[in-house]
């Protein structure tokens, strides 16, 4: 497809009203789904207008207005706001192209990385890649002659303890880094006329996700052999310098001269299409009404009441704590079943939950208690102290594993639901955690 790099032209009105109601609609509803004052949030906004290349096309393309209508359709299949925030997206996409203009790739990541979405999967699925980081830092410690013990994610060294979690400077950087990644990218590309090919963006994000491993490793170890305890302003200017120096910097070096080498020239034609044809015109009208019901049905299903039978259970109080949600108090314990809405959908993992509660996590560890095998933690919001513990179970299989259960239910197997058992010490932790166990197929209305 002919392209041509010119100076954008003014949208029409009929375009302007268009965006405006698009962009009110979305952020009534929508809210503050995506935290635009987050790091994240910053940065990605800054990325958007750098990636939004000015690019005209001799037609139009229909990909977006096709992906809206997906995801349009999708969101009334499944009506959650992050299907409604990548069809918001997608509609504000389509309406810039409408003009003439092309997105690429760069905008679409730039999105992603800016959506909770990305944020919930990098919290979740890097736990793995803590605990690893931990053995890693606690061998490496030892040989420097470092009295060392390891729990976990934490790491004791000398009566004080590091943890390694996702609200540390260094790993909270992971999706910042790549967002600064793409920025590196655009003005490299305005710079010398070259665009990359997807596989070579693809390619410079996963070597900044291996960057970011290794500087959280040497971050890591320079907090513990140096004693930089959480507080001291040093903890955090420690991950700003490591994420500069061996993960900004490198990768700056390795854009530059990837775009001159393997980028390739926009092609140049003489042809300027006419802005915001009669079929774009067309679509938006239809595609405005769509997103609107959309948003009101989203809205209605989030207001609805909850609904099914609540197990009986002696000795314990059950009630719904939201229309998914099972609460379950019991005299030393609280409970919470959460099911899984699906193979695509997000968890209600306590990492999560319990964090935007105000609580903060300690000493995350992966057990098996009496063949069950769970995760464990501390929870702390004050000078109060929780035990909590957590794991999938469908009532036929116990998991600790988001690959595990989303393939038994893509498979058709049944609903998996997280259990999540909070007490005030650890001996009531593990007793409850034995006696809902005993009970699940009961809670679940499997027996």
């Amino acid at each position: 497809m002919e392209t041509l790099l010119v100076p954008p032209r003014r949208l029409p009105w009929i375009a302007i009203l268009l965006a405006a109601g698009y962009l009110i609609a979305g952020c009534a509803v929508l809210g503050s789904y995506p935290d635009w004052r987050s790091a994240n949030g910053i940065t990605g906004m800054v990325a958007l207008p750098l990636t939004l290349l000015p690019v005209r096309v001799r037609k139009p393309r229909p990909h977006m207005a096709l992906l809206s209508v997906v995801l349009l359709l999708l969101s009334l299949l499944a009506p959650v706001k992050a299907i409604l925030f990548f069809a918001w997206c997608s509609l504000l996409l389509f309406l810039y192209e409408s003009s003439g203009r092309q997105a690429r790739l760069p905008t679409l990541l730039t999105l992603f990385f800016m959506s909770p979405v990305c944020q919930y999967f990098a919290h979740i699925f890097s736990f793995p890649i803590r605990l690893q980081l931990t053995e890693a830092a606690g061998s490496l410690l030892r040989l420097a002659d470092q009295k060392v013990s390891i729990a976990g994610n934490m790491i004791l060294c000398h009566g004080s303890e590091f943890s390694v979690d996702p609200a540390c400077m260094g790993l909270h950087m992971v999706i910042t880094s790549s967002l600064c990644g793409l920025i590196l990218l655009a003005v490299q590309q305005r710079r010398s006329g070259l665009y990359l090919p997807g596989y070579w963006i693809f390619a410079v994000l996963l070597v900044l996700l291996l960057l970011n491993v290794v500087a959280n490793l040497l971050r890591i170890l320079l907090l513990v052999y140096f004693r930089i305890l959480p507080g001291d302003p040093l903890h955090d200017i420690c991950g700003l310098l490591c994420l500069l120096v061996y993960v900004l910097l490198p990768a700056f070096f390795l854009v530059r001269k990837l775009v001159v080498r393997a980028g390739k020239p926009f092609p140049v034609t003489d042809h300027v299409p006419d802005p915001y044809p009669l079929a774009a015109h067309s679509a938006h009208w239809l595609l405005l009404p769509l997103f609107l019901f959309a948003l009101h049905y989203s809205r209605q299903q989030g207001e609805a009441m909850p609904g099914g039978v609540l197990p009986k259970l002696e000795g314990y109080a059950v009630s719904w704590y939201d229309k998914e949600v099972i609460k379950i108090a019991g005299e030393h314990a609280l409970v919470y079943v959460k099911p899984a809405r699906g193979v695509v959908y997000t968890d209600h993992n306590p990492l999560v939950c319990w964090t935007g509660c105000g609580y903060s996590f300690r000493n995350i560890q992966e057990q098996q208690w009496n063949s069950i095998p769970v995760f464990t933690g501390i929870l702390e919001k004050g000078n109060e102290r929780l035990y909590t513990a957590w794991w999938y179970d469908n009532g036929q299989r116990s998991t600790l594993s988001q690959w595990t259960w989303r393939w038994d239910m893509l498979r058709g197997k049944p609903v998996y639901s997280i259990f999540n058992v909070t007490a005030g010490s650890p001996q009531a932790l593990h007793d409850e955690v034995a006696r809902i166990y005993a009970l699940r197929r009961q809670i679940l209305g499997r027996e």
